[in-house]
């Protein structure tokens, strides 16, 4: 849903005669919709296990996607995907999954969650030329009808997999709260609230994930509007995804032996060279500025995320997890909303991508230093 919605952007608004800003305003409410059900996503997670907001998540992207076969205008693309696909990603295969693996791991939490994404990386990578393929023969209507008919497929598998209530032990190995140097083991809203750190992996987050979600949507257009040929453009998106896998694993190795200090610093320098990687294909598009930007943007969605799960399980313990990760997301919901919105309408007034690109690395390079900054400048992530 990330990723190979890409190849769905130009299919879509040619067949509906609309902008492809129109099409990016579903995709980007989508992220609305996704960020204000994540607390709920985490809620449900940290109350009753992963099976009910998996299995709910499952059947409404499956009635989403059939959906989306048959709707004939840009308010029914709106609603379909920005309501019941993107409310079923949200529920099914977001935080409910990372609070599994936290509350399933203690000493290497980090590898686990690498693991995790690499999967889903190693998976991605292999469906988006599928997508491609099933685009060019059957249509995109008929490819989401596919998608739909496969997530219900395997439905039965999930109901058999996944359990419902606690993992056991789930009381057993809780991290250490945010304090301000004392002792202080309450877990209320209050004191979350009220800690640096929250904000400040926030900002973070909210930064990442809305640029990289800008991207990501817009990239298989991007790269044939360079007059690079579809298959190069969906070879380069799937090294990309490719590339993140190796990102991840060591960033979860890493992250197991680093401290939260030097995690936010390296949090903070990867969202700055991720600018500077805008910044040059923006301004010098080549082939090679494009691979840099791509590499980039393949350490930035493998490491970011990762990076902070596992300061949210260090700093505000497994029993908080899924809550605390979904008010983090909810953070990010006018970030993600409009980035991809932007990036289409910027496109539909200029023909180029470049003013979003521009705009995309000034709001990293700008969250970036901040972090640094405010890391530097003392702030503890303990407090």
């Amino acid at each position: 849903m990330a990723f190979a919605i890409s190849s769905l952007v130009k299919p879509i608004a040619g067949d509906l005669a609309v902008g492809r800003g129109t099409v990016s305003m579903a995709i980007g409410l989508g992220r609305l919709t996704t960020g204000l059900l994540a607390p709920l996503a985490g809620y449900l997670s940290d109350r009753f296990g992963a099976r009910l907001p998996v299995i709910l998540g499952m059947f409404l992207l499956a009635l989403g996607l059939a959906f989306m076969a048959f709707i004939e205008t840009a308010v029914g693309l709106v609603m379909v995907w920005s309501v019941l696909v993107s409310a079923g990603v949200a529920l099914g295969f977001m935080i409910a999954l990372d609070k599994l693996v936290v509350q399933s791991t203690v000493h290497r939490r980090g590898l686990a969650l690498a693991v995790r994404f690499s999967v889903v990386g190693l998976v991605t990578a292999l469906l988006i030329p599928l997508v491609a393929s099933l685009l060019d023969r059957f249509g995109w209507r008929a490819t989401c009808l596919i998608w739909s008919v496969l997530i219900v497929s395997l439905i039965p598998f999930a109901l058999i997999g996944f359990r419902g209530g606690r993992v056991p032990g789930d009381s057993q190995h809780r991290a250490a709260q945010p304090t301000t140097g004392k002792s202080d083991t309450r877990t209320g809203w209050r004191t979350i609230a009220a800690s640096r750190v929250f904000w400040l992996l926030g900002l973070g987050f909210m930064a990442q994930a809305s640029i990289n979600s800008g991207l990501t949507v817009h990239l298989m257009p991007l790269v044939t509007d360079q007059g690079y040929p579809e298959r190069m453009a969906v070879a380069l998106l799937s090294g990309l995804i490719l590339l993140s896998i190796p990102v991840r694993l060591l960033t979860g190795t890493l992250s197991d032996l680093l401290t939260s200090r030097m995690l936010v610093i390296g949090f903070g320098g990867m969202l700055i060279v991720e600018s500077f990687s805008l910044i040059w294909f923006g301004t010098w598009p080549s082939l090679t500025g494009l691979i840099a930007m791509l590499a980039m943007l393949a350490v930035s969605v493998g490491a970011g995320t990762l990076i902070v799960m596992v300061l949210v399980s260090r700093l505000f313990g497994e029993h908080r997890f899924g809550s605390v990760q979904g008010s983090l997301m909810l953070l990010q919901v006018p970030g993600t909303t409009l980035a991809p919105i932007l990036a289409g309408y910027a496109f539909d007034l200029t023909g180029s991508y470049q003013l979003a690109l521009w705009g995309f690395a000034g709001g990293l390079m700008f969250i970036g230093l901040l972090i640094l900054t405010w890391r530097l400048g003392g702030a503890s992530p303990s407090g």
